[in-house]
């Protein structure tokens, strides 16, 4: 199970990625953030060579879909993985492969994107973008808000886990 979620913050113009996942070295392969271009992720089958390919074609002036779309036509068995990414302009953009493992979701949210594979049920990217958008503070504060909905939807739906702080 992976879940994770890469939002901006219009004010700060900070931008920030929550990623869990019941693989103890997945996390630390899959977030990508690049200053002035913004952040990709990639996981499900991760190939860490993807997250800095889409901020590279990001940072050519290409918008997150077109990033993908780059980066997805040359990627070795792009159909295993998921891909997430919000960059300085356009919208968020989400890639899931047509053979990606279990349940697998994802959410579209004002600033943010949110995706999740191998999850308890479908609900889990939806409930992660709105804990982003109803949170105030700190993108920080919002990011661990979302992580939290997450699994509280996942709990709910036989997920279990707990975030420590």
């Amino acid at each position: 199970m992976t879940f994770s979620i890469a939002a901006h913050c219009t004010e700060s113009e900070e931008v920030g990625i929550v990623i869990a996942s019941s693989s103890i070295c997945v996390a630390s392969r899959c977030a990508f953030v690049r200053t002035g271009v913004r952040a990709a992720l990639t996981q499900n089958v991760t190939d860490p060579c993807l997250g800095p390919a889409v901020l590279d074609a990001m940072e050519q002036g290409n918008g997150a879909v077109n990033a993908f779309a780059k980066v997805i036509s040359t990627a070795h068995q792009s159909q295993w993985r998921q891909l997430l990414a919000i960059g300085r302009t356009g919208a968020g953009a989400i890639c899931s492969g047509e053979k990606m493992l279990g349940i697998h979701a994802e959410a579209y949210g004002k600033d943010c994107v949110a995706a999740g594979n191998l999850l308890s049920n479908e609900r889990v990217p939806g409930a992660m973008v709105s804990g982003f958008e109803q949170a105030w503070g700190p993108l920080a504060e919002k990011l661990l808000t979302a992580l939290e909905a997450a699994l509280d939807e996942g709990v709910k739906w036989g997920l279990y886990g707990r975030l420590v702080c």
